[in-house]
Order: C-alpha cells, then structure tokens, then sequence
C-alpha cells in the first residue's frame, strides 16, 4: 500500500473538520472516548509505524484529522523516533478553503512539520 490513511480520525471528540460542520471541540466526549478505548496518539504511531517497518505500507496519514490532532500525531512520531506521517486528508475546494484558515496548512508547510496535503471534494460536489 503506498498510503494508508486512517478514515476519520481516532479521535471522536476532535470538531469535525469537513462538509460545513461545526470546528466546535466537543469536550463532553473527551471521557466516553477515554473510557471506551480510544486510540492514543502513540498507539497510532506505533501501529503505523509497524506497517512501515514491516514493508506493509509506503507512508501513512489521517483523513479528517484536526490541526491539532494533526500536529500532535506528527510531533508524537517523530518524538518516539517513529515513522511520521506523510500526508493529511481534508475536505478542500473553492468552496470549503477551511484548511487555509484553520492551521492545517501552517503545520504542513515545509517550514514547520513539512507534511503533505491532499484534498478531497475539490469540485465541492
């Protein structure tokens, strides 16, 4: 596999970050997410970088993941010596440019966590 992109984030209670919804963080699920199991960031990390390392998949990322749950699993992998994510997955079109808002953009530029950016719903079909 050459990307493997976890489908909407591990994480239920980041705001939800495409088609328009709410960018409100919902703290309330902060504690049914913890006490049912959630994903760590350093469990998604490790897991991912398993893969990697098992020759399994080239590169891995997240589709709807926040600005901050971006910079977090980013910052997580490269702390821990793991294998980084290599890019994010939005919701991007004339019509929804939230990434460019929303701090997406600033943690992926090369200047920052240099991490790639690829769109969905670019005709905002």
């Amino acid at each position: 596999v050459d990307v493997y992109l976890t489908h909407w984030s591990f994480r239920i209670s980041q705001p939800q970050q495409n088609w328009g919804q709410s960018l409100q963080y919902r703290q309330d699920g902060e504690a049914y997410a913890r006490k049912n199991g959630q994903a760590t960031f350093e469990e998604v990390a490790q897991t991912m970088d398993k893969l990697f390392r098992e020759g399994k998949i080239k590169g891995w990322g997240c589709c709807n993941e926040s600005p901050y749950g971006a910079t977090r699993l980013t910052a997580t992998a490269k702390l821990m010596g793991l294998e980084p994510p290599c890019c994010f997955q939005n919701d991007f079109s004339l019509v929804n440019r939230r990434c460019e808002e929303n701090g997406l953009f600033e943690m992926s530029s090369p200047f920052n966590e240099g991490v790639g950016f690829m769109a969905y719903n670019v005709l905002a079909g």
